[in-house]
């Protein structure tokens, strides 16, 4: 009797390991984030000024719609600025995509070659995610990958450089929501931190996030990492530029000094600031709005050179290539100490003055056109002036039953010094009962400091919108 020949088993071991593998390694793809690294950005020469370019929220997708097509615009007239500046670096804090799909990759590459043609010097580039770009994949660590390639940024999203013995730790977002840095992540920073500090020998180490850390320059409580500023907190080198705030370039806010340095960039696509303000023309009379009217209009990078004895930091409005406060840009002097910090909350409230009226005459507006065909009430004066920029106007409307209402409205100068009104209009809420007003407007300065003088008119208003019940 033929015995029956055994089969060997090894063809399905080696097929279940070959599938376990295969296996690991797509759980690796779709779940292991990029490796971090290290790198020798280049060497300037010696002693001589170089410069970087910031530049935040682009928010190009690549897709055929106005907005879009506004985006690349405000980027690719930023790009040509940073040429004709002869930066060397470009830092982009976060916000380059929309969703960090290659469609928009190719968006931002073409736009960035309409401006570096290859027969052009083109700067470094260091980018980081922020938290809104990691949607464009199935997972964020997939997203990071797609940033990694070569064919997009061709940089890990968490990487340290170093030109002429100055420190660039670049760190991305790594996950969604109002926390967008892992415990590794910032386990990476804080590591780096402490290897760059050694090395630095007092010179400043540049931290390039999406996020700021918190209470510094983003102007909201709700966001900002509070584990961000207690790494940063024992390096008073340290400077932290970021994207994605909630105040506008030209507020003095948007540079911070404390422990360290923290300096805020303004979106390219648009600006959002504080909750709290007043949009009588967004959905018949919004509270707690954030974007002003025209949040468009006018967007903002930063130029920072430094040279062996200061940085200094130079806010430009892109569309009109004009540097806002020219004569007058921030300066960090070198070597930060924080005995010497100029910026700080307390130096600069301290020397603060309140807004004030040189003119006090407010009057009836003429009817302010509004959406649907509709017109407003209102007031209109000449704006007030303060030793810094007039921030918001705040309003009291008292009825003859004696209710006071108050409303806190955006002033226009966020749009630059050559682009603010000479003259202000604001809209009574729409949604106020009809009746005789007695209306008060005071000035309030980015600091939140009320000018003491008002101006004052009455005027007889129609309700144009029921208010909810």
């Amino acid at each position: 009797m033929e015995k029956k020949e055994q089969k060997s088993p090894l063809p399905l071991i080696t097929a279940i390991g070959l599938g376990v593998l295969l296996v690991t390694a797509l759980l690796l793809l779709f779940f292991a984030k990029p490796l971090k690294g290290r790198q020798e950005a280049g060497v300037l020469t010696s002693g001589a000024s170089w410069r970087i370019a910031v530049l935040s929220d682009s928010m190009l997708s690549g897709e055929n719609k106005m907005a879009d097509a506004m985006n690349q615009r405000n980027t690719k007239q930023a790009l040509a600025l940073a040429q004709q500046h002869s930066v060397q670096y470009i830092f982009w804090a976060g916000g380059m995509t929309k969703g960090g799909a290659q469609a928009h990759y190719n968006a931002y590459q073409k736009t960035y070659q309409g401006v570096y043609k290859q027969n052009n010097k083109q700067p470094v580039t260091i980018a980081v995610m922020g938290a809104e770009e990691l949607g464009g994949s199935a997972t964020p660590a997939w997203t990071l990958r797609r940033f990694a390639a070569k064919k997009n940024m061709a940089q890990p999203p968490f990487s340290h450089h170093v030109v002429n013995g100055l420190h660039i730790l670049a760190l991305s977002a790594d996950q969604t929501g109002k926390s967008p840095y892992s415990a590794s992540a910032l386990g990476w920073l804080k590591r780096e931190l402490q290897r760059a500090a050694e090395e630095a020998q007092g010179r400043p180490i540049l931290v390039l996030s999406p996020q700021p850390p918190a209470d510094t320059v983003y102007g909201s409580d709700e966001f900002g990492s509070q584990a961000l500023h207690d790494i940063l907190a024992d390096y008073p080198t340290a400077v932290s530029i970021s994207g994605g705030t909630r105040r506008p370039q030209t507020d003095i806010r948007m540079i911070w000094q404390g422990e360290y340095t923290a300096i805020g960039c303004q979106g390219l696509s648009y600006v959002s600031f504080e909750d709290g303000l007043f949009n009588p023309f967004l959905d018949g009379g919004t509270d707690g709005a954030r974007r002003p009217q025209d949040a468009d209009k006018k967007p903002y990078m930063l130029i920072l050179e430094i040279d062996d004895n200061k940085i200094t930091v130079q806010r430009w409005n892109v569309l009109d290539a004009a540097q806002e406060r020219g004569g007058s840009p921030w300066t960090l002097m070198l070597p930060l100490k924080q005995e010497t910090f100029s910026h700080t909350v307390q130096r600069r409230d301290a020397a603060n003055k309140e807004p004030w009226f040189s003119t006090v005459l407010m009057q009836p507006a003429d009817p302010i056109p509004a959406d649907g065909g509709r017109f407003l009430d209102g007031v209109t004066f000449i704006a007030a002036e303060d030793d810094d920029r007039v921030a918001y106007y705040e309003m009291e409307a008292v009825s003859w039953l004696n209710t006071v209402t108050v409303k806190r409205y955006p002033a226009d100068t966020f749009l630059g010094d050559a682009n603010a009104s000479a003259r202000v209009t604001l809209a009574l809420d729409p949604r106020l009962p009809s009746g005789e007003y007695s209306v008060k407007v005071y000035a309030v300065d980015s600091f939140g400091r009320r000018s003491a003088g008002y101006q004052q008119c009455k005027l007889n208003h129609k309700q144009r919108i029921q208010a909810e019940k």
